[in-house]
């Protein structure tokens, strides 16, 4: 785990505008703090935001943070888990996007992991957004 000094340092070397230092920031005490719920809001929300319905496009932007955070072994996590179902990019059916970095083993009963669950309505309809934690 990474202290305080060498985070800001890390953080100071990467170049991103203020919006994206805000969401940097909000992943990494999502991290910290094992809690899946600041992940959820910022997908939901960003879900929400999106006018021209691509949805994976606007999600693989967010998902590229969390791959920066977790390869640079800033947070000491074994694995994360993300999927999203629903009519994505405004498709008649439904389908699902995964993503998976690390490994998250979900059938032993000694693993311990953070899951979150919530529903994102939107005027194409209803997403489903799963989000676990393997610590």
């Amino acid at each position: 785990m990474f202290t305080i000094c060498q985070t800001t340092f890390f953080f100071n070397k990467i170049k991103l505008n203020f919006d994206k230092k805000q969401k940097f920031f909000r992943l990494l005490l999502s991290f910290i703090f094992f809690t899946t719920k600041i992940i959820s809001y910022d997908i939901s929300k960003l879900i929400l935001n999106v006018k021209n319905k691509k949805h994976i496009n606007a999600l693989k932007s967010y998902l590229g943070l969390i791959q920066i955070l977790f390869l640079n072994s800033i947070v000491s996590l074994r694995g994360i888990k993300i999927q999203i179902a629903g009519r994505l990019n405004g498709k008649l059916r439904k389908s699902r996007f995964g993503y998976v970095l690390g490994s998250v083993k979900l059938m032993t009963l000694n693993t311990d992991c953070t899951f979150s669950l919530e529903s994102i309505y939107t005027q194409y309809g209803v997403f489903s957004l799963k989000i676990w934690f393997s610590h």
